[in-house]
C-alpha cells in the first residue's frame, strides 16, 4: 500500500488502465506537481476542430468503482437495503465503505491495487489538519460546517457498520454527537492513517474514503441515467479523476459502448505544455476546501454565510411581517444569508436589517428604518473584514498555512465587496428620498439663524462643525424638534424657511399615544434643569414661545427615533418623513 504518490506509482496506474481496455491520448503527459499533486499537460496541440466529441480518455466500466459493485461485495439483501435507505441519506455510503475495504486490506493480487496506490493517505482536507490549524478557523463558518459534517459522518458510519453486522473493536461511544471528541480521535489516528496501519472498518478509514469520494467521484447519472434514483449517487473514475479543476472549463462526459469518455471543449484554445483541466462545478472556496483541500483565486462562485443569532420570536415576527428568510436554522434562533461574488448584497438581507430597525409606529419598512439597517449591517460587515484580516496573519511554518491564508483572504474580499456595495446602496437610497420628504440638520443650522445663535449660548457652539466636534448633536436636535412642535401658523410666516408638516404631524401623533413613565422623567431631568429656565429667560423669542416642558423633550426623543437617521459618514442627522421605502438599487 502506497501513501505517497511517486512517478512509478503514477506510471503503474496509467499502464494498468491501458492494459485493461482504457484509451489515454498519447499527447497527454501525467506529471507530479508540488502544488497540485498530479497534473495533466499536452505534449503538443490536439486538433479538436474536426471532431468536437473527440475523447481524450476512455475508461471501461469494469475499471469504475460503483455502488453496484459495493452491494455485490457486501452481499446486500433487499431488506438491509431498505434499512440503509431509511437510516442513511448518503447514497454513496456503502460505496465509500467498500473503498475503505479495498484500500486497507493488503492484497497484492487485488485488481484495483494500481489505482488504489495513487489515492494518497495524506489528504489536504481540513478534517485532517492539526489542532493548531483548526484553532485558526475558530469564528468561521468553515469550522462550524466541518464539525457538523464530522458528526453526520460518524452517525452515518455507525449505522452502516451496525446494519452490515460488521464487528468493530473500537470503543467510540464518546464520539457520539461530540465534534471535539471526533477531532481528537482523528488527531490520535493520523500517524496510523499515513502509515496505512488501520483496519478498513474503522471510522478514520471511512472518513478517508469519504474525502476521497468527495474529491474524486463523478455522478452515476453519466453511466446509468435510467437507474439512478438519487442524483447524488456517484462512482470513482480512474485516470480522469487525476485532472485538476478550473472554473469555466467546458468539458463533457459520455458513456458509449461500455466506456466512460472524457471530452474537453477547450482544445482549440490549448497548445503544447498547457494543462488539461476538468471542471468540478461552480463551487465556493468553502466547498472546494472541505471537498478537495484547495481554494481558487479568483473564484467567481465564491460565497460566505452571514449567520445572525437572534431571539427566535424576533425571527418569527419578521416572517409574519413578510420577510423572505430562506435559511432559518432548525432551532429557529439563527438566520443565514449568502454573501457571494455574484450577489454581494442580497435583497432579503437588506430588508431583514430594515425590519430589525423598524419601530412600533412604523407599519412598513421606511427610508429611515432602511438607512438605520444599512448602518447596523455595515458594522457587522466591517467586523467580518477585520476578523479575516487578523486571522490571515498566521505561522507560515504550518503545513497548510498557504491554503488558510488564501481562504481567509478570499473571505475578506467577499465582505469588502459587500461593504462597498452597501455604501453605494446607502448613497442611492439617500438620493432616492423625495426632496420634500427629507431635511438635513446642517440645512436647519444654516437657515435657522435664530436657533443657531441660541446654541452658542446653550452649548458654546459657533459652527455646525463645532456642534459635531463637541458631540452636542442629539441635544441640539431635541431642542429643534420641540421648537418645530411649537411653531404656529402665524409664527411659520416669520421663519426664513418652511418646517415640513410631517414633523409637527408626527410629533402630535407620538404625543397623543405616548405614555410617560417616572423613569422617563428622571432620565431627562438633568438635561432639562441644565437648560431651563436659563434658555427661556435669555432667549425668550425662541425658548419661551409655546410649550417647553420636560414632557415635550421625552416626546421629541421618540419622534427622533421615528424620523431621524444620522449619516455615519459625516454625522449629519437627516429628518425623513415616515414613508414606505421603495427599492431602487
Amino acid at each position: 500500500m502506497s501513501s505517497n504518490i511517486n512517478t512509478k506509482t503514477l506510471e503503474n496506474c496509467i499502464q494498468w488502465a491501458k492494459q485493461n481496455g482504457s484509451f489515454v491520448d498519447d499527447k497527454l503527459s501525467f506529471k507530479i506537481s508540488d502544488k497540485t499533486g498530479i497534473k495533466v499537460i499536452l505534449n503538443s496541440k490536439i486538433d479538436g476542430k474536426n471532431d468536437k466529441d473527440l475523447p481524450l480518455i476512455s475508461i471501461p466500466k469494469e475499471l469504475l468503482i460503483t455502488k453496484e459493485m459495493a452491494e455485490t461485495n457486501f452481499n446486500i439483501t433487499a431488506d438491509v437495503m431498505v434499512k440503509l435507505n431509511k437510516q442513511i441519506s448518503n447514497p454513496n455510503a456503502i460505496t465509500q465503505l467498500y473503498l475503505s475495504k479495498l484500500k486497507f486490506i493488503n492484497n497484492s493480487e487485488q485488481f484495483f491495487e494500481p489505482y488504489l496506490d495513487i489515492l494518497s493517505l495524506n489528504l489536504n482536507q481540513p478534517y485532517f489538519w492539526s489542532l493548531n490549524e483548526l484553532d485558526i478557523l475558530k469564528g468561521t463558518d468553515l469550522l462550524v460546517i466541518l464539525k457538523s459534517n464530522l458528526i453526520k459522518l460518524f452517525n452515518e458510519w455507525t449505522h452502516l457498520i451496525e446494519l452490515l453486522s460488521i464487528e468493530n473493536n473500537e470503543d467510540l461511544t464518546a464520539l457520539t454527537d461530540n465534534s471535539e471528541n471526533i477531532i481528537n480521535y482523528i488527531q490520535n489516528q493520523m500517524n496510523n492513517l499515513h502509515n496505512g496501519n488501520i483496519k478498513w472498518h474503522n471510522f478514520i478509514a471511512y472518513l478517508w474514503s469519504n474525502c476521497i469520494f468527495t474529491s474524486r467521484a463523478f455522478p452515476e447519472l453519466v453511466i446509468s441515467d435510467d437507474k439512478v434514483s438519487n442524483l447524488q449517487q456517484a462512482f470513482l473514475y480512474p485516470i480522469v479523476d487525476l485532472l485538476n479543476h478550473q472554473n469555466g472549463q467546458k468539458v463533457k462526459w459520455t458513456y458509449l459502448e461500455g466506456k466512460v469518455n472524457f471530452i474537453s471543449k477547450e482544445l482549440d484554445k490549448m497548445g503544447a505544455n498547457d494543462e488539461l483541466f476538468n471542471n468540478y462545478g461552480d463551487k465556493s472556496n468553502e466547498e472546494l476546501l472541505l471537498g478537495y483541500g484547495f481554494v481558487q483565486e479568483p473564484n467567481g462562485h465564491d460565497n460566505s454565510r452571514l449567520t445572525l443569532r437572534l431571539d427566535s420570536n424576533l425571527i418569527q415576527s419578521a416572517q409574519k411581517f413578510g420577510m423572505k428568510l430562506s435559511n432559518v436554522t432548525e432551532n429557529g434562533d439563527c438566520v443565514q444569508f449568502i454573501i457571494s461574488n455574484k450577489d454581494p448584497l442580497p435583497r432579503e438581507l437588506l430588508d431583514f436589517f430594515s425590519f430589525l430597525q423598524k419601530i412600533n409606529f412604523e407599519k412598513t419598512l421606511t427610508y429611515r428604518s432602511t438607512l438605520e439597517g444599512v448602518s447596523e449591517l455595515y458594522k457587522i460587515l466591517q467586523s467580518k473584514v477585520d476578523f479575516f484580516k487578523s486571522h490571515s496573519k498566521i505561522d507560515g511554518t504550518l503545513p497548510h498555512s498557504s491554503i488558510i491564508k488564501q481562504y481567509m483572504a478570499s473571505q475578506r474580499k467577499l465582505y469588502i465587496k459587500s461593504a462597498e456595495t452597501l455604501q453605494r446602496f446607502q448613497k442611492a437610497t439617500i438620493k432616492a428620498i423625495p426632496s420634500n420628504e427629507v431635511l438635513g440638520f446642517k440645512t436647519i443650522f444654516k437657515n435657522d439663524k435664530q436657533f443657531a445663535n441660541a446654541l452658542l449660548f446653550a452649548f458654546g457652539i459657533t459652527s455646525y462643525e463645532d456642534l459635531i466636534r463637541k458631540n452636542h448633536t442629539q441635544q441640539a436636535l431635541l431642542l429643534w424638534i420641540v421648537r418645530a412642535s411649537n411653531i404656529t401658523e402665524d409664527s411659520k410666516k416669520k421663519l426664513p424657511f418652511p418646517i415640513p408638516d410631517y414633523i409637527t404631524s408626527i410629533f402630535k401623533e407620538v404625543s397623543d399615544e405616548i405614555v410617560i413613565e417616572k423613569e422617563d422623567v428622571l432620565e431627562y431631568m438633568d438635561f432639562y434643569k441644565n437648560l431651563f429656565p436659563k434658555l427661556s429667560n435669555r432667549i425668550p423669542e425662541v425658548f419661551n414661545d409655546g410649550n417647553w416642558g420636560i414632557r415635550q423633550f421625552i416626546v421629541a426623543d421618540t419622534v427622533i427615533d421615528n424620523i431621524v437617521w444620522t449619516n455615519p459618514n459625516n454625522q449629519e442627522p437627516l429628518i425623513v418623513n415616515r414613508i414606505e421605502y421603495e427599492y431602487v438599487f
